[in-house]
């Protein structure tokens, strides 16, 4: 774990965040500072498997910073990136764009779930909850004031 702790404080303000392990990431999960996991794949691709525990924010989506940022509660909480394998370059735009945007602890597993799998790692299946912080609010019905 030593390692683990220099790597991250000797690359952190990398502007393509932090390349981490498989099993860098395991520890991470495993830890209890509050690392969140986000899967930056299609909602189909995440629901067609995914790692346990990981949320799906598609880098495509218009709003991705904004939904990472509200999803973390802020910009200072540790978020590690992942998309298909280190052939897909998802993680890294994602890593790219959230350290551009402020985040200050991206980390990036750029092996991702072919290399999760690969170790024989567990994977979930289906959709995953949306996370409190980025479920939409209910919009309330519009209150027309009565004409006498």
């Amino acid at each position: 774990m030593k390692t683990l702790t220099h790597k991250l404080k000797a690359m952190c303000e990398s502007a393509q965040g932090v390349i981490l392990t498989t099993e860098e990431v395991e520890a991470m999960r495993q830890s209890a500072h509050g690392v969140i996991l986000i899967d930056v794949l299609t909602r189909e691709s995440f629901a067609a498997e995914h790692v346990p525990g990981a949320w799906n924010v598609p880098l495509w989506h218009p709003t991705f910073v904004r939904r990472v940022e509200r999803a973390l509660g802020g910009k200072e909480r540790p978020v590690v990136v992942y998309s298909a394998s280190g052939r897909c370059d998802a993680s890294l735009k994602a890593a790219r764009l959230l350290s551009q945007s402020g985040f200050t602890r991206v980390y990036r597993y750029r092996g991702g779930l072919e290399a999760w799998k690969a170790a024989d790692k567990p994977v979930a299946t289906g959709t995953a909850p949306v996370p409190a912080p980025i479920r939409r609010k209910v919009a309330r019905p519009l209150r027309v004031p009565k004409v006498a």
